[in-house]
């Protein structure tokens, strides 16, 4: 028996017809073709610098682009046109296909970044800023055009109609504390779905409260460059201000575990574009297609926790053979010592061994368990229920007496665990001063790595983790590194110390003998059609 689906479930798969028109291919009329030469060398430039590189693959685009225009900047200022040069670097790269896209794209992308060096110019010549405070919102605004040309390029069109559909939905299937204010609810709540959705970091993040604040930035519609360069530090930081809102976490605790029905949704659409409506009334065909596309996501979660481990593995290893030929192994030779490799060995192994260990027994949930909940929860998100499906929790404010008890413990535990890592490294393994920290360092690096590929593993979670006694006795015993590696991972996630060297010291050279050699192929070419 069919059952009935809600007003905006209609409303989203009436809007499916137009999404997918959209994405019909064209006929492409000077298409860009860039040399196979330079695609090879510069696919395999690339491929080397996302090895090390342990975000997400959805931002590898996006960057590719904000690291071409940070490079770029000064030509950018001195009126040049860079957007054909952009698309070809994208092609070499591979992340645009060869001979696809047409030549009047670059006009597009010259035209979207004129507006962005307009800005630039008036904020450098009348903004009272640090050095340090323009460069920083240069890059954070540079960010933002970055993004708005990833659009030119990659139609979200789907993917905000999927966003919009989940957050007007669900936010009125959440019960909420009496005291919260709506306003901060509804744009929290919004962007939770997009960060967990996407997958978004947050220079996304930035750039989605900025089509949100300035849509007439995204049309025709004319612009006070004046005014917005002037007020475009300030802001700046009352989007960090946002994003950085204290019930952040609690919303992104809620939303990963209704996410997936949301992932769901959006593959049953891509699969089943002409029969949408019928599977989505149709109670048994529904499981059954949702029962599959889980088991699909459940495998393809497994095989992402996998890849993000060698990638981290590999990533860790390459900082610690810096920090052992810069740092560690110069140390040692000046203090005069015999060199002692017993340390250097333990460094280089022991951090990277956690970090598999931490992925070998990373917690996926009980499948059948997990789907029946999911597929509970996509029925009363598609359906016209009332009835809520979660429960925002916020914490109440511990009293100072318990504040002081927690306290007191944590600190006994910073005490114990730093008299017994004393004792083994110093007393034991005759570890110096240098060699402690780098231990320390990366022990917490390894952390940082294990609560993302715990990340991982929770985008397939829609119940309630039991944690076991062991794992809880592990996180109090070590909660020192742990909370290092914590740390690390909500405040330096964006540090990466051989992307920056490949960026700063490799790339530029790189870039441009990858240009000349492009000039000097094209310049054959022409040769040859005059014989």
């Amino acid at each position: 028996m069919d059952f009935e689906i809600s007003q905006k479930t209609k409303e989203l798969i009436n809007s499916l017809d137009e999404i997918f028109n959209r994405k019909k291919p064209e006929e492409v009329l000077n298409p860009v073709v860039v040399s196979r030469l330079t695609t090879s060398l510069e696919f395999f430039y690339e491929k080397a610098r996302k090895t090390l590189d342990y975000r997400e693959e959805n931002l590898w685009f996006k960057n590719a682009v904000l690291r071409f225009l940070k490079r770029k900047l000064l030509n950018l200022f001195a009126g040049e046109e860079i957007g054909l040069e952009l698309m070809q670097e994208l092609i070499r790269g591979k992340y645009l296909e060869n001979g696809v896209y047409p030549e009047n794209k670059a006009k597009i992308i010259n035209n979207t970044l004129q507006k962005y060096v307009r800005v630039l110019e008036i904020f450098e010549e009348k903004s009272n800023l640090t050095s340090k405070e323009i460069k920083e919102t240069e890059n954070w605004f540079l960010a933002i055009a970055s993004l708005e040309i990833t659009e030119i390029f990659i139609d979200n069109s789907l993917d905000r109609g999927l966003i919009n559909y989940f957050y007007e939905t669900l936010k009125e299937k959440i019960e909420i504390p009496a005291d919260l204010d709506n306003n901060i609810f509804s744009q929290q709540l919004y962007l939770s779905i997009y960060r967990n959705f996407l997958q978004a970091d947050g220079e996304m993040e930035n750039f989605e409260l900025f089509r949100l604040n300035y849509p007439q930035w995204f049309s025709n519609s004319i612009i006070d460059f004046e005014n917005f360069a002037l007020n475009l530090a300030e802001t700046k930081n009352q989007f960090k201000t946002i994003i950085n809102n204290p019930l952040k976490k609690n919303f992104d605790n809620l939303i990963r575990k209704k996410i997936i029905i949301l992932n769901l949704l959006k593959e049953l659409i891509i699969t089943n574009q002409e029969n949408t409506e019928e599977i989505l009334t149709n109670p048994e065909i529904l499981e059954e297609k949702l029962r599959t596309l889980y088991e699909q996501k459940y495998i393809k979660a497994k095989e992402k926790l996998k890849t993000s481990a060698i990638r981290s593995l590999i990533f860790m290893i390459a900082i610690k053979i810096l920090v052992l030929f810069i740092i560690e192994l110069p140390y040692q030779n000046s203090s005069g010592s015999n060199i002692n490799y017993l340390p250097l060995i333990i460094n280089l192994i022991i951090p990277p061994l956690v970090l598999a260990i931490s992925t070998i027994y990373a917690k996926f949930p009980s499948e059948e368990q997990n789907f029946l909940r999911i597929l509970i929860d996509f029925e009363k998100i598609i359906r016209p229920s009332s009835s809520k499906i979660a429960v925002l929790k916020i914490p109440q404010k511990r009293t100072l007496p318990t504040q002081i008890a927690i306290g007191t413990m944590y600190f006994l535990d910073i005490l114990v665990v730093s008299f017994l890592f004393y004792q083994l490294l110093v007393n034991i393994l005759n570890y110096n001063i240098v060699e402690i920290v780098v231990f320390i360092l990366f022990l917490s690096i390894a952390s940082f790595f294990a609560f993302r590929l715990r990340n991982v593993a929770s985008l397939s979670l829609a119940i309630e983790e039991k944690e076991s006694v062991i794992s809880i006795l592990i996180e109090f015993l070590f909660f020192p590194i742990i909370e290092i590696g914590r740390l690390l991972s909500e405040s330096f996630s964006s540090i990466n110390v051989p992307a920056f060297i490949f960026d700063f010291f490799i790339e530029t050279p790189f870039k441009t003998v990858i240009e000349v050699l492009e000039e000097w192929f094209s310049f054959l070419k022409e040769k040859r059609q005059n014989f």
